[in-house]
């Protein structure tokens, strides 16, 4: 272990190295943010923040915070007091198997004001929410006071989940507990939650410092202590030691380095606050302690500072010059400060003040590229650095870069542009400069707008006239989307009006005019009046005419030749034809295909039978008959519709309709 001896020199070098940086910004990432507290991945794309009143939410990529909370445990959190209370949701960590086993852990206050240590699961159907009812607690700490909670949490290189916890609380750790090893208060604990073998919710590593060491009054999960209120502690991702910021009492911050190899280091609170001497009551040899690598005075650098809010070593890539450097901040004066390590001595350096902020905490995606927590100003900010420039994937050469796909370097790199303007960097023809192309649902120029064709309805029957168009992102007064109106001076006129038949005017726009068309059951070509449809084109068995008097009947129709004295009107002239003479006979079969036969009265013999075609032309005449029943062959005669007079003493009797099939 390093001796205060050996401390004293690197803190006057810090003394005399302090400094001040321009090139660190930072840029605003998310918004809107109620009291966040802390940030972590999850080994994605995605950040998950912490809200002290009980809430997890998701950032995306492009800085969207999903609405629905990725977990909502804000009844199982104590109720804060607002600023400066230090209590409710602290920590968060994610199984090293979580893309598997969906594990992660939280550290809370609860309601009674302990700590408590437990487990989640995330949804097996949604990975942006989480199990609400799949908590299982693992570890539940006494809180004496209010304050002092710590509450961060990490898993480790070595795969053990690393548990920050504070003093317990007050001010001076009136109960000496950093350095009571009885009490977890004051500690970094360490723990093995893959191993609940025997009932039991964790193990203890059998590397743990203090486990099996015979003092059954030693709490065997402590893997360093001396603490105040470690706020913040994380492992450096390329070397796996472990960096704790640990807040004074009133005049020092400090920053503790250990590999993570090394347990069991006492990092000397309450004895000494930073390098400075505090109580030294029931402190152990000060050889056996393990002073910080860094602190500063509330008092430095002119500006107030009160409390440290502990972050990374830099290993991303983005910021060349930020590499290896420890980023933390100061709660009271909003600067951010880095720690460098200059062989011999850390070098400690300030920003300007980002005042209004609070900083709370750090946060590390995947990449190793750092954020920061600001708790008043509910904002998520990238850390920056002034002497690089951010440049954006080009990868459809169309010189508008991808704002989703970047590099933050000194010098472009290939493929790269300086502007973020792209919205689909897989099509050239898609960019600020392109002409917008209406009504095809995609935006050309990235204006956010797709520009569609407006059609005038002059008629305000809600139909545009095609003819009388204008292109426009909004609508225009008198305008709308549809071309569909084939008369825009006529509301009556469009595709949602109802057709009315035989007008000769096409009212519903189908470019047909409606007809009504009537039942043709008998096939005689004749329409019933009583059964009919509208329809653009003939249906099937319909016509268009409706003089059908009997649709059973093909030999019932206007065209049909009227048979008198049977009491049917078989031309539908509404009216029926008689024969007056008295002179009757029978004619069948009518219809006719091969003969047909009369049969008159025995004193009635006719004198001639003629046969006329329906245009009136003779066609035969028979007489000379000497029987009564009369047979006339038709095999001859062509099919259609004759009349046949009956004549007697060379004057006419009768006319009757014959028709032959």
């Amino acid at each position: 272990m390093k001796s205060k001896n050996a401390f004293i020199l690197s803190i006057c070098l810090l003394a005399s190295t302090y400094s001040f940086t321009q090139t660190i910004d930072i840029q605003s990432f998310a918004t809107g943010l109620d009291m966040p507290v802390n940030i972590k991945n999850a080994g994605d794309d995605r950040l998950f923040v912490l809200e002290q009143r009980g809430y997890i939410r998701i950032i995306n990529t492009n800085g969207s915070v999903n609405v629905t909370p990725f977990l909502d445990i804000n009844n199982l959190v104590i109720d804060i007091n607002g600023g400066g209370d230090e209590r409710g949701l602290l920590g968060l960590a994610f199984h090293p198997n979580y893309s598997t086993n969906g594990y992660f852990y939280v550290n809370y206050i609860d309601n009674n004001g302990d700590t408590v240590i437990s487990r989640f699961e995330v949804s097996s159907t949604d990975a942006n929410i989480a199990n609400q009812n799949s908590e299982f607690i693992i570890l539940s700490i006494n809180q004496p006071y209010s304050n002092h909670n710590g509450g961060d949490m990490a898993f480790g290189p070595d795969g053990y989940l690393y548990i920050a916890s504070g003093d317990g609380g007050a001010g001076g750790d009136p109960q000496n507990r950093a350095q009571d090893l009885s009490t977890l208060l004051g500690k970094m604990i360490r723990i093995d939650i893959n191993n609940t073998s025997n009932g039991n919710n964790y193990a203890i590593p059998a590397n743990n410092p203090f486990y099996n060491d015979g003092d059954t009054n030693t709490r065997d999960e402590i893997w360093a202590y001396g603490l105040r209120n470690p706020w913040r502690f994380s492992f450096d991702r390329q070397t796996g030691d472990i960096w704790i910021a640990d807040v004074g009492q009133g005049e020092y911050e400090e920053i503790n380095m250990a590999p993570s190899t090394v347990a069991g280091l006492n990092y000397g609170w309450r004895c000494y606050e930073g390098n400075n001497t505090f109580n030294n009551t029931g402190c152990p040899d000060v050889s056996t302690l393990t002073f910080p690598i860094g602190e500063y005075s509330h008092s430095n650098s002119g500006n107030f500072k009160c409390s440290i809010s502990g972050g990374y070593r830099y290993r991303g890539s983005a910021y060349p010059n930020f590499i290896g450097l420890y980023f933390f901040a100061d709660y009271c004066s909003d600067e951010i400060g880095t720690l460098q390590n200059n062989g011999n001595s850390w070098n400690m350096s300030f920003s300007d003040q980002f005042n209004g902020n609070r900083w709370v905490s750090f946060g590390e995606d995947i990449n190793g590229e750092l954020y920061i927590v600001g708790l008043n100003s509910g904002t998520i900010y990238r850390i920056i650095d002034t002497d690089t420039s951010t440049w954006y994937e080009d990868a459809d050469n169309d010189t508008f870069g991808n704002p989703n796909v970047s590099q933050t370097t000194a010098n472009q790199p290939n493929g790269y542009v300086a502007n973020n303007t792209d919205c689909d960097d897989t099509n050239p023809n898609i960019n600020p400069n392109a002409t917008e192309i209406p009504n095809n649902n995609i935006d050309e120029n990235c204006d956010g707008l797709d520009e569609l064709i407006w059609y005038e309805d002059a008629d305000n029957d809600t139909f545009g006239n095609p003819n009388v168009s204008q292109t426009s992102a909004s609508q225009p007064n008198g305008y709308v989307t549809n071309n569909t109106d084939c008369d825009d001076t006529n509301p009556n006129i469009n595709p949602n009006a109802t057709e009315i038949p035989n007008n000769n005017i096409d009212e519903d726009c189908d470019g047909l005019d409606a007809s009504i068309w009537y039942q043709d059951a008998d096939n005689d070509t004749f329409g019933n009046p009583n059964v009919s449809q509208t329809a653009t084109s003939q249906p099937d068995d319909y016509v268009t005419n409706n003089t059908d008097c009997d649709d059973t009947n093909p030999n019932i129709n206007p065209n049909a030749a009227e048979i008198p004295n049977n009491d049917i009107d078989e031309n539908c002239d509404g009216s029926l034809e008689t024969d007056t003479t008295g002179f009757s006979y029978l004619m069948y079969p009518n219809p006719a295909r091969q003969e047909v036969f009369f049969v008159f009265d025995e004193n009635e013999i006719p004198f001639s039978i003629d046969l006329f075609d329906f245009t009136g032309k003779h066609i035969k005449t028979l007489s000379n008959f000497s029987n009564h029943i009369i047979t006339i062959s038709t095999r001859n005669l062509a099919s259609g519709l004759y009349l046949v007079s009956v004549f007697k003493a060379n004057s006419q009797l009768s006319n009757k309709k014959l028709i032959i099939n």
